[in-house]
């Protein structure tokens, strides 16, 4: 939950200018693989998150999980 409320935070500075921060930190010939890496971390990011969140419950008490 903690983490959702940073992501929630940061959304509008990190998540939606992919993009500006990447032409700020990287040349520019590296600006296309670096924003494409950018977004696909996002994904990969909650995929994370939403496997981490469920592996200390039992698959039988899932109901149970998704209302924690």
């Amino acid at each position: 939950m903690i983490f959702q409320a940073l992501d929630g935070v940061s959304q509008p500075f990190i998540n939606n200018n992919i993009s500006r921060l990447v032409k700020s930190w990287f040349p520019e010939k590296e600006v296309g693989i670096t924003t494409g890496l950018g977004t696909l971390s996002l994904f990969v990011g909650m995929m994370i998150g939403l496997v981490l969140t469920l592996l200390p419950f039992d698959m039988s008490r899932l109901n149970e999980a998704l209302l924690i």
